[in-house]
């Protein structure tokens, strides 16, 4: 299901017998929520929690998060981020870093993943394709 609203109070249902989905669309920007549910000949299943995905103005959208969940905790050391790829963008990313108290690091990688050795604390995280917008902010909370 798919809508430009985060209750659902206007939205288009797709049913697909996969476990992936593309959806293409001549888009004015803006946010689409999406969420799924299983179904199959007898039982209908609730509702997934909902997700955003923030899309530029006819061009990039913002990659989805993979890795480290939201939120995670996790013990400090090596954090392996890790993120879909953008139709249509080129190959590089930008991994936004913050660690509360402190100040923002950019990381431009060729990839979509980045491993970084972290210490304890409180990080804030984002990532977009380089020249689109910047995804939803993750929250990742590293112990000693």
């Amino acid at each position: 299901m798919l809508s430009r609203y985060s209750d659902f109070h206007t939205a288009e249902t797709y049913t697909v017998g996969v476990s992936e989905y593309s959806y293409a669309a001549n888009t004015d920007g803006g946010t689409i929520f999406w969420r799924v549910r299983g179904q199959n000949t007898t039982t209908t299943g609730p509702w997934s929690e909902w997700r955003k995905h923030i899309m530029k103005e006819n061009g990039l959208a913002s990659p989805q998060p993979w890795s480290p969940n939201h939120p995670e905790t996790r013990k400090a050391g090596n954090v392996q981020f890790m993120w879909g790829p953008v139709n249509g963008a080129g190959s590089d990313y930008d991994l936004s870093i913050t660690k509360v108290g402190g100040s923002e690091t950019i990381y431009t990688v060729s990839d979509i993943k980045l491993t970084l050795n972290l210490t304890a604390g409180t990080y804030h995280w984002k990532v977009r394709a380089v020249g689109g917008p910047w995804g939803e902010i993750r929250v990742l909370y590293l112990n000693p």
